[in-house]
């Protein structure tokens, strides 16, 4: 969730740790950029660790090779756990006191993680969600985003900047043929909430 440079360290990222657990002198991938950084040295609320897991806040200083765009969002993975995808399954749902939904094809704000990226929505089959309504469909993000099935995110219009509801990935897999992603869809929707 933040980037900096520390004198005499170099690179410093903070975040939480969502999963699994790390240690100085791991490599570790970072996320979209698909680059390998080493790690120097971790820290949780001023105090030095080897090894940090699961829920710790933590400063991590990184050291690499090449020189990368660190940003607030990217990821840090063990290598080849984690992927960015363009486009996934999902289950959204659209909050109740809204006055409208959204309509299929809309442009929206995806939260996830630290992240914030653009995206259209696919809905397979109707032409919008209504308020209160909940449905499988496709998100297409205009950048690749690291996720993971059972990730939730938040949905912003994209104008004005109004939450209007969120989701829950589901999956990655999909299809040539639309029919056969409507079918797939509408399955692994309705297995997710047990429909």
């Amino acid at each position: 969730d933040r980037v900096f440079i520390s004198k005499g360290f170099g690179s410093i990222v903070t975040g939480t740790i969502i999963s699994g657990k790390i240690k100085v002198g791991d490599k570790v991938k970072i996320l979209p950029q698909n680059k390998i950084a080493k790690i120097r040295g971790l820290e949780t609320h001023k105090n030095k660790f080897v090894e940090l897991s699961f829920g710790n806040r933590a400063a991590i200083n990184l050291q690499f090779n090449d020189k990368i765009n660190l940003a607030r969002g990217n990821h840090l993975s063990e290598i080849d756990y984690f992927s960015a995808h363009e486009q996934v399954i999902v289950s959204v749902t659209i909050l109740s006191k809204l006055p409208k939904g959204i309509k299929n094809n809309e442009r929206l704000r995806i939260y996830l993680g630290t992240q914030e990226v653009m995206a259209r929505i696919i809905i397979y089959n109707k032409k919008n969600i209504d308020p209160g309504q909940s449905c499988g469909a496709i998100l297409k993000f205009e950048k690749p985003t690291v996720c993971s099935i059972n990730d939730r995110f938040i949905i912003r219009k994209y104008s004005p900047l109004v939450t209007i509801g969120g989701g829950q990935i589901l999956d990655f897999s999909l299809f040539q043929k639309w029919s056969q992603n409507k079918e797939y869809i509408n399955k692994i929707y309705n297995s997710a909430n047990n429909v």
